[in-house]
Order: structure tokens, then sequence, then C-alpha cells
């Protein structure tokens, strides 16, 4: 039968670098570990760049896929949920991006952002009014700057942690965050 690894769930909490060790070897126990400790900031941060939409569990679905599939790739370790965030916005951009390719030239119809209200039963109704009119002004913009604004000004980003997942200069990551305030401010809307 071979050498078999037993794998046990371990009663200390395993470090980022541990944990990914383990998940590349093999251990499912490690897997579900991983998935349960970023789970609500990926999703969180998929919410806050897409909008309430029927896709979010699709797309939280789609980074735990690619982190599984590319872990081995992962320079430090340590930053385990900053890879993770990273892994997020791309897979966001690309799919903001492919939504505006195909409204614009499909003409078919662009989700822009609260398709799903399942999050409005909790949420005040003013609340529930404001959103809906910030996702719908972020619809609006062109995906580098929607994308830049939400991390900087709603994540919390610094201008070169926004450059970086965006992969674009810091200069034009502020251009880009000047341009969305603009278009937002003469929406009428306040982030």
């Amino acid at each position: 039968m071979g050498n078999v690894t037993q794998f046990r769930r371990s009663k200390e909490p395993l470090s980022a670098p541990e944990l990914c060790k383990r998940v590349g070897d093999g251990d499912p126990f490690a897997k579900e570990e991983l998935f349960r400790r970023h789970f609500r900031m990926v999703r969180g941060l998929s919410f806050r760049l897409l909008g309430a939409r029927g896709d979010i569990e699709d797309l939280v679905q789609d980074v735990f896929v690619e982190a599984f599939a590319n872990l081995h790739k992962i320079r430090e370790p340590e930053h385990l949920g900053s890879w993770l965030g990273g892994i997020t916005v791309h897979l966001a951009r690309r799919r903001l991006e492919r939504e505006r390719f195909r409204a614009r030239f499909l003409f078919q119809r662009s989700d822009t952002g609260c398709a799903d209200d399942s999050w409005a039963k909790s949420a005040p109704p003013d609340a529930v009014v404001e959103l809906r009119e910030v996702y719908s002004a972020l619809g609006e913009l062109p995906v580098g700057h929607r994308l830049a604004l939400v991390l900087s000004r709603v994540e919390g980003y610094s201008l070169d942690e926004v450059a970086k997942s965006l992969e674009v200069s810091l200069a034009t990551t502020k251009r880009w965050i000047q341009r969305a305030e603009s278009r937002l401010t003469e929406a009428g809307v306040q982030l």
C-alpha cells in the first residue's frame, strides 16, 4: 500500500506558511482551514468590488479554485490573505471587463451591481437606496476606475497597493481615482 501520510486536524492554529505547505502536501483539513480563514474576506471584497449581484458566490468559488491551483507559486506565504485579495481583484476585473465587452459588442445587458437584494433585508431602507445609487454610479465607470476607487476609498489600500493590484503605474492609479470621484460627484453620489 505504500507510505501514506495521515492527515489530522491541528489543535494549534497553523501559521500561514505552514498552512500553505500542508495544503501543498495534499492535507484536506488544511485546505478546509484555509478556506474557512479567508472566506469572509474574499466574499466581502468580492461584494465591495462587484456590488450585490447573483454571481458573488461564483467569484468566491473561482478565487479559491485559482488559489488552490496556484498555491505553489506564492512567494510570501506569510501574506496569504493579501495574495488571495490580489486574486480576487484580478478575477473581479476580468469579470467586469467581460461584462462590459458583452454589453457593448454583443448588445447584452450589463449587470451594474444590484441584481441580488438579499443584503437589503437587514439594512435600513435609506442605506439600501444609497447603496443602489452608489453601485449604479459605479457600474457606469470604466472598470479600472471603479476598482481603483473601491480599493482605495472603501478597502483602504494605499495608492501603491492599488497600483500593484491593478498592475498599473502610480500616476495612472491617481488619475483613475480622481476621474472616478469626479464622475460620482457629477452623478450626485458621495462615497
